[in-house]
């Protein structure tokens, strides 16, 4: 999926968690990011984010977009689904 149809998808209010890469075609996870937070502004779609890429500059970004979780490929399923449990009981 690319950036684009993340983004439909994730302004069409369906969903209440979105589990984002950080690099995708068209707009990368943090574009994609910042452009949900700007929609959802009073009641804010969770967001976890998967990269290979961990850099502390990555990180930072991520954060000050607002992210609500990050992992590491490769992801454990486990590990996953415990964040999503995690921000959904909220």
């Amino acid at each position: 999926m690319d950036g684009n149809r993340a983004l439909e998808l994730g302004l069409s209010g369906e969903y209440h968690v979105a589990i984002i890469d950080v690099h995708m075609p068209l707009y990368d996870g943090i574009e994609l990011l910042q452009m949900l937070r700007r929609r959802y502004v009073l009641h804010p779609m969770k967001v976890i984010a998967l990269t290979g890429d961990g850099t502390q500059l990555t990180r930072d970004a991520l954060a000050e977009a607002g992210i609500d979780g990050f992992l590491m490929k490769p992801v454990d399923l486990k590990e996953l689904l415990e964040k999503v449990e995690g921000l959904t009981a909220t």
